[in-house]
């Protein structure tokens, strides 16, 4: 009668979903913990080796629960046990294990594990002012690559159960965790605030301004370089989280920053906000405008070569609004005189197809066209760059957004020649703390580059203006009340 049985077998994450351990597949787990219990006694326990292996000895005729976990010796918080700790697991898996009294002297019993998520955010300030979200193991030898979301708007969000920048990203950083994408260790950098009982709003949002979130990004760079040292320190940013990374990456505090994508990041500010003011009083709203004080200090203090940067434009406008320009979006050295020089090797620029503002972030599968051209510019393969287009009426259209006071009619026109132009795409409104203000906003096709026109906002009450041939440009004329 066998008097011990080994259990024998691999911890792993299962990266092809088939339920079976394939080392050429999925990503052998090193270094967990498999702890056997009976009858809810502790009994064994095996950790890892190099290969994700763990060897057990147990006696027959029992039903044993096997349970992995892998502490990173790190305070993080758990959403799941709303706790700080040392000891939080970033993984979890379980196996029942029956061992009858007949049993052979070996059982092969591999495990899955899923990953868990844990905010890192220093113990010290566990206020939430900030979070570093990161799931699964700290693999050494692999590149740390840091997501930073775009601009948030007031909304109800729970900051200590769930890193909201899945919601800006969707599954980029499963995707770039996984076996294929390339295994990074991806940490989520959660810069929007979380709402103070004293304030008016509700939710979180940004209610800083930006050299706040740059502090706190470059702090996080420094945490993830020491808690993952040796490894290269990426930056994917999306939106005016690519203007935060750029203030980060270049302050001498933030050290050596490898790579750098930025998604739809206006680098010479965001044509929205010049009319986006009018509906918040968020201050980051008047910092990422064209001509802002942080934008100039930003765009100045550029030189290239510096950085390693890639930038990415979506092809479509969201909603007609035209957020960023195409100029605005690839990153130039601006010299003293205004001239503009632009880095093919260190500064690439492309198009994406097929997505919007919004979406060229929301990055769910592998065939998401932003993904390849992420792949590339990491594994250091040729980014197909384009030139600023012109030629067909999809790049050439002007997005014109009219902002009117009170007066305004159910049905303004745009007027070329005292003729009605344009076609309106989109309104906003907003009746706040006692103003009304209304963005109409106009696609209207011009040639040539520029023309001189009105907008009859009311009964014989117009306003001149001048459209501007330029890729999801926006002009502001506010009138009178």
């Amino acid at each position: 009668m066998t008097t011990t049985v080994t259990i024998i077998g691999y911890v792993y994450k299962d990266e092809d979903g088939d339920s079976r351990y394939d080392p050429s597949n999925d990503i052998p787990i090193v270094g967990a913990t498999v702890t056997v219990t009976v009858s809810n006694n502790e009994t064994a326990q095996s950790t890892t080796d190099n290969y994700g292996k763990y060897v057990l000895n147990v006696s027959p005729e029992a039903t044993y629960y096997l349970d992995v976990s892998l502490p990173t010796g790190l305070c993080s918080y758990d959403p799941d046990n709303g706790d700080w700790s040392n000891n939080h697991s970033t993984i979890t898996g379980q196996q029942t294990v029956n061992v009858p009294s007949n049993s052979t002297q070996q059982i092969n019993v591999d495990i899955a594990v899923n990953y868990s998520y844990l905010n890192y955010h220093p113990e010290s300030e566990q206020n939430f002012t900030y979070r570093i979200w990161h799931a699964g193991p700290i693999f050494k030898g692999k590149p740390n690559t840091i997501l930073v979301h775009g601009a948030v708007v007031p909304e109800i969000w729970d900051t200590q159960t769930k890193p909201n920048t899945n919601i800006h990203f969707l599954n980029l950083g499963q995707l770039l965790r996984s076996k294929a994408g390339g295994q990074h260790n991806v940490w989520e950098f959660e810069y929007a605030d979380e709402c103070k009982d004293n304030m008016a709003h509700t939710g979180c949002a940004n209610y800083g301004d930006l050299n706040k979130y740059v502090t706190e990004l470059i702090e996080t760079i420094n945490l993830v370089r020491s808690w993952n040292p040796g490894n290269n320190i990426n930056i994917i940013a999306h939106s005016m989280g690519g203007l935060i990374a750029r203030g980060a990456v270049q302050d001498p505090k933030a050290g050596n920053v490898d790579k750098i994508i930025t998604l739809d990041t206006g680098h010479f500010g965001f044509n929205l906000a010049e009319y986006a003011r009018y509906f918040s009083d968020q201050a980051v709203v008047k910092e990422v405008a064209p001509g802002s004080k942080f934008v100039y200090d930003l765009c100045k203090g550029f030189q290239n070569g510096q950085h390693n940067l890639l930038s990415l434009a979506a092809h479509d406008l969201l909603m007609g609004l035209g957020i960023v320009s195409w100029t605005s979006s690839r990153l130039v050295e601006v010299s003293n005189d205004g001239s503009t020089r632009y880095d093919h090797d260190n500064t690439p620029f492309s198009i994406v197809n097929g997505v919007n503002h919004m979406s060229i972030a929301q990055i769910n599968n592998v065939t998401h066209p932003a993904f390849a051209k992420i792949q590339d510019f990491f594994e250091g393969r040729q980014i197909d760059q384009q030139e600023l287009p012109s030629g067909s009426q999809s790049q050439v259209d002007t997005y014109f957004t009219v902002v009117l006071g009170n007066e305004l009619q159910s049905d303004p026109k745009l007027l070329l020649n005292g003729k009605p132009v344009g076609q309106i795409v989109d309104r906003i409104s907003n009746d706040e703390v006692n103003q009304e203000y209304h963005a109409v906003v106009f696609n209207v096709d011009i040639d040539p580059p520029y023309q001189d026109i009105q907008i009859e906002y009311a009964s014989n009450k117009r306003e001149e203006g001048q459209l501007t041939k330029k890729q999801s440009s926006i002009r502001l004329d506010v009138l009178p009340n």
